[in-house]
């Protein structure tokens, strides 16, 4: 039987393989994609997965590997599939569910649970899981829908998005500096892998939300109060606070952002498609890692 390090290594590799692969399919889907709100979604998802395939392959180097998986010959077939010009948005995105049971988060947390001495890449694989469980939720939502939509977005409406964005941009970068000096000092390995996965996240959400605003024609310009972010990372990054206390911390600061994220949500509905749906994945992930923190907190 394989140590538990052995298969550890294993499945970074293989994790980090497919998430690139993954993050490649979806962004050439989505250049090429008709339906608008799918497509937002995709850039997201596409994001999602070059975050993961990093991680995956930062935590094998620190773990004295480097990657040699390549993918397998069926996902091969599926990225070849989902990268083509040709089939219909609604085809690709029934042969890619179609990949998954209808309860994925089975056999993904029965990967998880295997990895029992190795608390910090436990506690990364739960995010990277959860973000999994948030994206195949999201594109069965996507085939669910009676069709796709138009929108229309006036120019009161696209100025009051590009404000909303931008202030969620700024609060998304700042939150990811934060985590990043926290689990540079976080002395619990497991809530220390489930920091660098959530840093690694809230970056590429705010990678994500400047490139929607290239896109609608602005520039990021909302900073977070230098004061402000200063006073953040001398509190989580300092190692006189127990990581107990920055539990609590961030769950009262988290509630913020994510209400920052539901008013930001709130100003797209109804007009501008595209970026309500990078909105709403960024949203429940937000959720997402409210919860994980709570269920930290509860030991």
């Amino acid at each position: 039987m394989p140590s538990e390090r052995e298969r550890v290594i294993v499945l970074l590799d293989t994790l980090q393989a497919a998430e690139r692969a993954g993050a490649e399919a979806l962004r050439a889907w989505s250049a090429t994609c008709h339906d608008p709100a799918l497509r937002g979604g995709l850039r997201a998802l596409a994001s999602r997965d070059a975050g993961h395939a990093q991680l995956a392959e930062a935590r094998m180097r620190a773990l004295g590997c480097v990657p040699t998986a390549g993918v397998s010959p069926s996902l091969a077939a599926l990225c070849s599939v989902l990268s083509a010009p040709d089939p219909p948005d609604v085809a690709k995105l029934a042969t890619l569910l179609a990949r998954f049971p209808l309860d994925p988060m089975n056999a993904l947390a029965a990967v998880v649970d295997g990895v029992e001495q190795d608390r910090e890449t436990r506690g990364l694989l739960e995010t990277i899981a959860e973000d999994e469980r948030v994206s195949l939720t999201w594109l069965r939502s996507m085939q669910a829908r009676d069709g796709t939509l138009e929108h229309v977005v006036t120019a009161d409406d696209s100025e009051r998005i590009r404000r909303c964005l931008d202030g969620l941009r700024a609060a998304e970068a700042a939150s990811a500096e934060v985590f990043v000096a926290w689990a540079a000092e976080c002395a619990r390995p497991h809530l220390r892998g489930a920091l660098r996965a959530i840093a690694a996240r809230e970056a590429g959400d705010a990678a994500l939300l400047a490139e929607r605003l290239g896109a609608l024609g602005a520039r990021p310009v909302a900073q977070v109060a230098e004061s402000m972010l200063q006073a953040a990372l001398e509190h989580f990054g300092g190692r006189e606070v127990s990581d107990a206390e920055k539990v609590e911390a961030f769950l009262s600061h988290g509630a913020e952002v994510a209400a920052e994220a539901a008013t930001a949500l709130a100003s797209a509905t109804g007009t501008d498609l595209e970026t309500r749906e990078v909105l709403r994945l960024i949203a429940a992930c937000n959720r997402a890692t409210m919860a994980w923190m709570q269920a930290a907190r509860a030991g």
